[in-house]
């Protein structure tokens, strides 16, 4: 909500909080209403960002659409794929804008690398490497919604972050998943003072791209600090990223070292244990999403429901045949 008041053409309306969520503090803090029901908030709104627990998206998101709302959706978008299809089908009819928060392709790192890849700087592209690592497993109370049995492995880490990577591979690749060829190894570790967590808290994924490209995805949630890293090897050359150290380097295999530098902003200090250009990541979604709302703009990097079913295939094969251990 801090970055929709940053957005002048927008205005918060007002929020709806689920029960026992502490909706009142948070409308009073940004000036708006506290609607007592989905439905009134509706009534007020041209658009509505759904932001809570992962097993509510697709009634609400569904009951939007029905009434010709904007949506932009948290992701992952549902808690199974059956869920997503549905979702996919209501955007489908209702011919609104319906949008997945993959946030993370808006880094500035992986923006660049994009631009990289499509003007062909590092060939056919042979193989990539995401990791994405945050603390999150060891500081989130067990109790709370993201590690319910409700959620799944949409809460912990290969559904909280890993999903992440799944819409990354197709966003930087522009290839689809080959679902079939993936393969994950899912773990638990117990959370600081709170015994076993019940979610996965760490994931591993290996797989194909359409094309033959191979991957690994890994996702953590004990990490001892946020990082998130790329390598992305091609037939001419190769791109690598850290979030440690904010430096992109684009390698020819000649020696070369190509000019595609990130903006200036994606080198300054980052939010305290944050990842670097993670905290404008919101705002310029939130920007290309309320442009396509208002039909200002057509979007470049925003994530639609269809990008969010393709995340949510991947995670559903993961889950139906992973053993969290």
């Amino acid at each position: 909500m801090t970055a929709l008041s940053n957005i002048p053409w927008t205005y918060l309306v007002g929020l709806h909080d689920l029960p026992g969520s502490p909706g009142t503090d948070a409308a009073a803090r940004f000036g708006c209403r506290n609607f007592v029901s989905f439905d009134a908030l509706l009534s007020a709104a041209d658009a509505v960002i759904i932001a809570t627990p992962n097993n509510t998206h697709s009634v609400l998101a569904c009951e939007a659409l029905r009434l010709r709302r904007a949506v932009l959706c948290e992701k992952p978008m549902a808690t199974s794929v059956t869920d997503a299809e549905r979702m996919v089908e209501h955007a489908a009819s209702a011919g609104q804008v319906a949008s997945v928060g993959f946030n993370y392709r808006y880094l500035p790192a992986v923006r660049t690398a994009v631009s990289a890849i499509r003007a062909g700087v590092i060939g056919e592209m042979v193989s990539v490497r995401l990791s994405l690592c945050r603390r999150s497993g060891s500081t989130h109370n067990p109790a709370a919604w993201r590690q319910s049995p409700e959620q799944g492995l949409t809460g912990g880490a290969t559904g909280d972050l890993g999903v992440h990577l799944f819409d990354l591979l197709r966003a930087i690749s522009g290839k689809e998943i080959v679902i079939d060829s993936c393969g994950a190894t899912v773990r638990s570790a117990g959370a600081a003072g709170n015994g076993r967590a019940s979610a996965d808290t760490f994931a591993a994924v290996e797989g194909r791209l359409e094309g033959g490209a191979e991957f690994v995805a890994v996702a953590s949630k004990i990490a001892r600090r946020a990082t998130f890293s790329m390598r992305i090897s091609g037939s001419t050359g190769r791109i690598e990223y850290r979030s440690t150290n904010a430096e992109l380097r684009i390698l020819k295999m000649n020696g070369e070292v190509a000019d595609f530098r990130m903006p200036e902003s994606a080198t300054s200090a980052p939010v305290a244990g944050e990842i670097h250009g993670w905290e404008h990541s919101f705002e310029m979604q939130l920007r290309e999403w309320s442009l396509q709302v208002t039909g200002s703009a057509t979007p470049r990097t925003l994530a639609t429901f269809n990008d969010g079913l393709a995340a949510q295939r991947v995670l559903g094969w993961i889950n139906s045949r992973s053993v969290v251990t």
